[in-house]
């Protein structure tokens, strides 16, 4: 996503949206490269996403905010456990990635995310 946002820098606003933790150790733990409780406060979820920048190499140019507990963008967005969306100027969703065919957990192929914004650029500038 990193260079995504730098090679898109001119034509499109990146922000990154950190949500619940899809594989909450006191819930559904994943084994011992994932260890972060479920987030009962704003604090925690905000330390979660600091280690999860760190951990991810997310560049600090690249704009992070936290959903708030109650979870409305994550909610809104059907965003568990990740996704990525394009919208335009006025806010309407231009697309999505979707989960991998192979199941959850596959990262999204950015491919196509980039294949889209080049079409995009392309055909009105963005």
């Amino acid at each position: 996503m990193n260079q995504l946002a730098t090679d898109f820098s001119e034509h499109a606003d990146f922000l990154g949206v950190y949500i619940q933790e899809a594989h909450a150790a006191d819930v559904w733990p994943l084994g011992s490269h994932v260890v972060v409780n479920k987030h009962k406060t704003v604090e925690e979820r905000i330390s979660a996403c600091w280690q999860f920048m760190e951990s991810t190499g997310w560049s600090a140019s690249l704009p992070m905010v936290v959903d708030n507990i109650d979870d409305s963008c994550m909610n809104t967005f059907t965003a568990h456990p990740e996704r990525y969306y394009v919208l335009d100027k006025e806010g309407c969703v231009l697309t999505r990635g979707e989960p991998s065919e192979e199941g959850l957990g596959v990262p999204h192929d950015l491919n196509d995310l980039r294949q889209f914004l080049d079409q995009r650029c392309k055909t009105t500038g963005i």
